[in-house]
């Protein structure tokens, strides 16, 4: 249990405050607070509302986001596709289209580059976590070849200090990495991930991005915690950790990558995030 006596009610309420203050009048939600929303900051948003368990006027968001399928149930990119398809989950509501064909569609895209990793960068990491987020979502079967060359694709960004990334390996991409191991039920085991883990512990901030560094961003923290859930690890410095998330709080009661950082959709979904965890791991 952490010493620390916070008024995590209070914290809630201003993170909760904030998002909704950020609603859109015609649906969805922008950060800077103008009618102008976004798929990625309405993803961020529902996502920081399910956390809390506050509610939100759904439809005029639920209108905009089918509005984003084109009326062959695709999407314009595999990022929207992701940020729509999975901001309708959070609302309980399904897209106007089987998005089923699009999403098949992407996975041959992305397959293709899978299999060549000379192209492989840190934005192809992201699509193939987001890829592999959304086949589970949507309860699609994997082909034997595409999960192989998803399997490999991602083995190709280990490192060999344990974690991954692209030229060295970090907290970010060896959580996305353990989450597209779980979502296609990928034989590696996961606890071999926890020495790189424990590597990136620091005793003033939580976690930092990398072993042997003490750079501090909140996705830092976010990416320890979740991977700390997904190994059923138990951080070493809790009270380190809620203290660094803590400090990214501003004064509108979202919060920002780091202390006295501009507040984003984002970073107020990871530090609610961490916040949870935190809470489910009753260090809190």
């Amino acid at each position: 249990m952490t010493s620390l006596i916070i008024d995590l009610p209070r914290i809630k309420q201003d993170a909760s405050r904030y998002i909704l203050e950020r609603t859109c009048p015609g649906g969805g939600f922008c950060f800077y607070r103008l009618d102008e929303p976004s798929p990625q900051d309405t993803y961020f948003a529902l996502a920081t509302l399910d956390l809390l368990q506050v509610p939100c006027d759904a439809e005029p968001t639920i209108r905009y986001l089918h509005a984003l399928q084109h009326p062959d149930g695709g999407y314009a990119s595999l990022v929207q596709a992701f940020y729509v398809l999975s901001s309708l989950q959070f609302l309980r509501c399904q897209p106007l289209s089987d998005p089923s064909a699009e999403v098949e569609h992407l996975t041959m895209q992305v397959v293709d580059l899978a299999l060549r990793p000379a192209d492989a960068s840190a934005s192809f990491c992201h699509a193939l976590y987001q890829l592999a987020t959304l086949r589970a979502i949507l309860g699609l079967e994997w082909h034997d070849s595409q999960r192989t060359a998803i399997l490999q694709a991602v083995d190709a960004f280990r490192q060999k200090d344990g974690g991954f990334g692209v030229e060295s390996a970090t907290l970010p991409d060896t959580y996305l990495a353990a989450s597209i191991f779980r979502n296609l039920c990928s034989s590696v085991p996961l606890d071999s991930l926890i020495p790189f883990l424990r590597a990136c512990e620091h005793p003033l901030f939580g976690f930092t991005g990398k072993p042997d560094t003490a750079l501090f961003f909140l996705e830092y923290l976010s990416a320890g915690l979740a991977l700390c859930q997904e190994l059923a690890y138990t951080p070493t410095f809790p009270s380190a950790c809620l203290s660094a998330l803590l400090r990214c709080q501003t004064d509108t009661g979202g919060f920002g990558r780091a202390h006295l950082a501009i507040a984003s959709m984002d970073n107020t979904y990871r530090a609610i995030h961490g916040l949870t965890l935190l809470e489910q791991m009753g260090v809190l």
